[in-house]
């Protein structure tokens, strides 16, 4: 069954008229007919069943029946906070990201950073393809391009773990650092660019309140691997899985 993410705040029992790009891939890319069953989802209400009831070369419109499934609440809340990196692995950050449950998606300027440009709107549609194919019918926050500076003069500290990539090996191990912490309702991991963190980065990081260093091992990762695999152990070891 076809899935789709729709920006529109959906309803039981209601008729519309899907946006264009929605219309162009169920018509023209799938060859969908009237009376074909699709999932819909908004991130917003929840996921719903629907039938396609007209289509025309110009436009498709589907009736909803029910919804399916409410809205998803993942928890703890995750963060992930991560230097811009280039195109090929911002692309994997986000889609590998989505499907790990991350709730917001924050991404960095720092001294190293290669990259000091994106696009917002190819980055979003990464993030809706992704949860369109891992039935996840909530969409991560994804914020604006914010420095390093900005974003931890601007961070909400009270209660919220921090927990940062540091590459020098004077931290301690992801799995022991979070074995060990008492719970927290939220967390947010930061993960550096392909060339690490500056060392007055590191240090600025380090002395934000509920802030933990961490390391990944004796290999140094690229940063999406970094990412992925820091991600994979937070929702092992503190829900969601």
């Amino acid at each position: 069954m076809n899935r789709l993410y729709l920006p529109v705040t959906l309803s039981p029992n209601q008729d519309l008229v899907l946006p264009e790009a929605a219309h162009h891939y169920l018509a023209h890319v799938m060859r969908a007919r009237v009376g074909d069953a699709l999932e819909v989802f908004d991130g917003i209400t929840g996921s719903y069943v629907a039938r396609i009831i007209r289509i025309t070369p110009k436009a498709t419109q589907i009736h909803l029946d029910h919804c399916t499934n409410p809205l998803e609440i993942i928890t703890p809340p995750l963060t992930l906070a991560f230097a811009l990196v280039k195109k090929p692995a911002l692309e994997k950050i986000l889609e590998k990201a989505t499907e790990l449950g991350v709730t917001t998606l924050q991404p960095l300027l720092t001294q190293h950073t290669v990259m000091r440009q994106w696009n917002r709107d190819r980055a979003q549609a990464h993030i809706i393809e992704a949860a369109e194919q891992t039935q996840r019918n909530s969409l991560p926050d994804l914020r604006p391009l914010m420095s390093l500076h900005d974003y931890l003069a601007a961070r909400q500290r009270d209660g919220d773990a921090l927990l940062v990539g540091d590459e020098t090996g004077a931290s301690p191990r992801l799995y022991d650092v979070l074995i060990g912490l008492p719970p927290y309702p939220s967390y947010t991991l930061m993960i550096g660019p392909e060339g690490g963190w500056a060392k007055e980065e590191l240090d600025k990081i380090l002395r934000n309140p509920h802030c933990h260093g961490m390391t990944m091992g004796r290999r140094i990762l690229r940063a999406d691997t970094a990412a992925i695999a820091a991600l994979s152990v937070c929702r092992a070891l503190l829900g969601d899985w």
